[in-house]
């Protein structure tokens, strides 16, 4: 599920109210990234990786907020536009390859 909206306010505001709302989930993880948001869903194999979400490489000045695992999680991505923001609200909860959805 994903949602797309547009602010006046500033990226910082909604960065600093959607981590304290995304807490109730677990340990915020905040991600800068150049781009648009990534969601990474690569289940863990057997040999044991991790189920935790993670950063992509780079930097840039767009934010996103990620909280919870690969196969469920919450991410609101933030980026500056003209005087306000535009930001992602978006929820992934994956099944395995062999699970009905």
């Amino acid at each position: 599920m994903a949602l797309e909206y547009e602010s006046s306010d500033s990226p910082d505001k909604l960065i600093a109210f959607y981590r304290d709302q995304l807490r109730k989930y677990g340990n915020v993880l905040e991600c800068h990234t150049s781009g648009h948001f990534s969601v990474n869903t690569n289940y863990s194999d057997k040999s044991g990786n991790s189920h935790e979400l993670t950063c992509d490489s780079g930097n840039g000045n767009n934010v996103e907020l990620k909280v919870g695992n690969k196969e469920d999680q919450h991410i609101v991505a933030v980026e500056s536009e003209g005087k306000g923001s535009s930001f992602s609200l978006v929820y992934v909860r994956t099944h395995g390859k062999d699970a009905d959805i």
